[in-house]
């Protein structure tokens, strides 16, 4: 089973809110249009699929960067996010939060 990268495995300059993307070997990627067409911002999302470039760590102990990736999903059922939520812990999220909002 290939390893998607997931969310603690990155790291965050808090100085400056620069994001810089971790080391990993780029798989595929996709980009998807939202169906709401907002004035104030696009409706898209780019993702990237792959393999880490550093060994797996099987600690649970916190590394000393994490990568927060937010979000907004419209048109979306309880029963999806649900099952996205379970996804991303069963691949090493520290924390998944979701929020309604209109």
């Amino acid at each position: 089973m290939r390893r998607t990268h997931h969310a603690n495995r990155g790291s965050i300059d808090n100085h400056s809110g620069c994001f810089r993307t971790p080391s990993f070997q780029r798989g595929t990627s996709g980009i998807g249009l939202g169906t709401k067409d907002p004035v104030e911002f696009s409706n898209a999302l780019r993702i990237w699929i792959g393999e880490m470039a550093i060994p797996e760590v099987t600690s649970i102990v916190p590394q000393d960067q994490v990568v927060l990736l937010e979000t907004n999903l419209d048109d979306v059922t309880g029963l999806g996010l649900g099952y996205t939520q379970e996804r991303l812990f069963a691949m090493g999220a520290l924390d998944v939060w979701k929020h309604p909002f209109r």
